[in-house]
Order: C-alpha cells, then sequence, then structure tokens
C-alpha cells in the first residue's frame, strides 16, 4: 500500500466527527508468499449500515455478499477495516462483539472464497489490530502487518493471543 492509500483509508476510518465507528472494505491479491497487494478500495456509505454509533456498526441486509461476489470476480481476498476512534492506545484490538462478529462471517467468507483468506483490521487512532482466516474454523490463523512504502507496521497482534478473550 502506498502511503497516500494509507493515509485515505485512515482518515476515512477515523476521521468521522461524531466518532462513530466507520468500515471499508478492500479486495487484495496474492502477490508472494504471506505476501498481499491491495487491488481494490470499497468505500461505504451510511445506505450500507442498519445501525452505526459509537462502538457498533451493522452492515445492511446482502453487502456482504455483494463484497464477496465482487472479490471472487476479481480473484482476491476480502479485506474488511474498521474504526475504534475512541481508542487512544497503541494497543488497540478487536472487542468481544467485534469477536463475536468475526466468528460468524469469517469462516463464511473463507468458505465463500475458497483458497483465499479472510482479513480483518481494526484501526485506532494510535495503533491497529489484525487477524486472518485461512480455513473455516471459527479461530482466526494468524496476524497481518502492512507495509506501507518501505515501513512495516505490526498489529497489537493481542486478540490472535487471546481468541475467545478479546476485551
Amino acid at each position: 500500500m502506498n502511503p497516500g492509500e494509507f493515509d485515505d483509508l485512515r482518515q476515512e476510518l477515523l476521521g468521522d466527527e461524531h466518532g462513530h465507528e466507520q468500515a471499508a472494505f478492500l479486495l487484495a491479491t496474492l502477490e508472494s508468499q504471506g505476501v498481499f497487494r491491495v487491488v481494490a478500495s470499497i468505500h461505504t456509505s451510511q445506505e450500507d449500515w442498519v445501525r452505526q454509533g459509537v462502538g457498533y456498526l451493522e452492515l445492511r441486509a446482502g453487502l456482504l455478499d455483494d463484497l464477496i461476489r465482487r472479490a471472487h470476480k476479481q480473484g482476491a481476498a476480502l479485506v474488511e477495516a474498521h474504526s475504534h476512534p475512541f481508542d487512544w492506545s497503541l494497543h488497540t484490538r478487536f472487542s468481544p462483539i467485534d469477536e463475536r462478529g468475526l466468528s460468524e462471517v469469517a469462516p463464511h467468507v473463507v468458505w465463500r472464497l475458497p483458497d483465499r483468506p479472510y482479513i480483518a483490521f481494526v484501526f485506532g487512532q494510535r495503533g491497529f489490530d489484525s487477524l486472518f482466516w485461512d480455513t473455516k474454523r471459527p479461530k482466526p490463523s494468524g496476524v497481518v502487518a502492512i507495509r506501507v512504502g518501505k515501513v512495516l507496521h505490526k498489529p497489537s497482534g493481542l486478540c490472535a493471543r487471546e481468541w475467545g478473550d478479546c476485551r
């Protein structure tokens, strides 16, 4: 990801004047072993959410299916990124609500997009965390770092170590 794209994504996720959580989706293709390149950004709008506020987001019915179809057509993995704009620590982590939702969504996406992982990021003001699933299990397989230009940004990794007790 180039620095401009990364800055734009962070601004989209963390720039809400009301402090509401925001989300965006990315499509990424496997470039080399364990390295994905973002090939498309899919920005969301208020119409994409049933509920949106401080501490929660709820997708409208059909949005996930639309995203999966688009990833399938492009031969890409689906990447979710959402924000915790209230988190100012360097140790951003997924919430228990995120964990419950991801336990259902991630295995479904991996099933619908065989041989491609599902990747999730949560961004706070200063840090981020990530998870990826490469099987249909509800438990994630690991974490994902982000290369921006020549700089490698590492996630907190807290929820991968404590899956089942993210808080």
